[in-house]
């Protein structure tokens, strides 16, 4: 059963984080887990003031492409894009 949560919770995380990306193909990292757990809660709690700060202030941002996962994780992993940035984003 808390299996069966943890997915649960996994899927309404990624589906509330695609809401903050506006091209369905990107995906939306931050520069940090806790950074990446505001995103969560904000976009959780509908908080577009937040999401908006989040994302103009280069803390988090939209990941079109042209990255390649360095460490994975359950809940989240880290990547590295192209430039040589990295970013958590949500599994």
């Amino acid at each position: 059963m808390f299996n069966h949560k943890i997915k649960l919770c996994s899927i309404a995380v990624s589906i509330s984080l695609l809401f903050v990306s506006s091209n369905s193909n990107a995906a939306t990292g931050c520069i940090s887990k806790r950074a990446l757990d505001e995103l969560t809660t904000a976009s959780v709690n509908y908080n577009y003031t937040k999401i908006d700060k989040l994302l103009k202030t280069g803390i988090c941002k939209e990941i079109n492409s042209g990255y390649k996962v360095v460490e994975k994780g359950f809940l989240k992993s880290k990547v590295a894009l192209s430039n040589g940035t990295t970013l958590w984003i949500s599994n």
